[in-house]
């Protein structure tokens, strides 16, 4: 059995994944996704990762037996240096609306909040080099137990 905080990042990227002009949307970055992708290679661009971070915890109240876990998730667009900012902006755009399909996660989360979003600049370049979408995700488990 898997956590919820598992069973959310698979819900990303398969939310992720939809991601297609013939689906509706401007882009056909759903193409690859992967969860915490280290890198992609170039003829494999543009792609998305998806990364659970860092998340808060604390006890709903004192007397009860529930978890809130705020669940920061940043979703990468990797892209090939020649990609306008123009396009990314309309990839970005695409992450975005996809993330509100269902801010819930088919009943998985309480909510859903946008966090921020933009580029990735490498300090030593200034080129875009990504971009990335991050919201967090509220869920609630029983307390000590992320299975339930």
């Amino acid at each position: 059995m898997d956590t919820i905080r598992q069973q959310l990042v698979d819900a990303v990227v398969a939310r992720m994944q939809t991601i297609s002009v013939a689906g509706g949307y401007e882009t056909d970055l759903g193409a690859r996704v992967a969860d915490w992708p280290r890198r992609f290679h170039e003829d494999e661009l543009p792609a998305l990762g998806v990364y659970d971070l860092q998340q808060q915890d604390e006890k709903e109240n004192i007397g009860s037996r529930r978890t809130v876990h705020r669940l920061p998730v940043q979703i990468r667009i990797f892209i090939s240096s020649d990609t306008p900012a123009r396009e990314l902006r309309r990839m970005i755009g695409d992450v975005e609306r996809a993330i509100g399909a269902d801010q819930r996660w088919g009943g998985l989360a309480v909510s859903t909040w946008p966090r921020q979003s933009g580029y990735v600049i490498p300090r030593e370049a200034f080129e875009i080099a990504a971009a990335a979408v991050e919201v967090e995700i509220e869920y609630l488990t029983e307390t000590f137990n992320p299975f339930q």
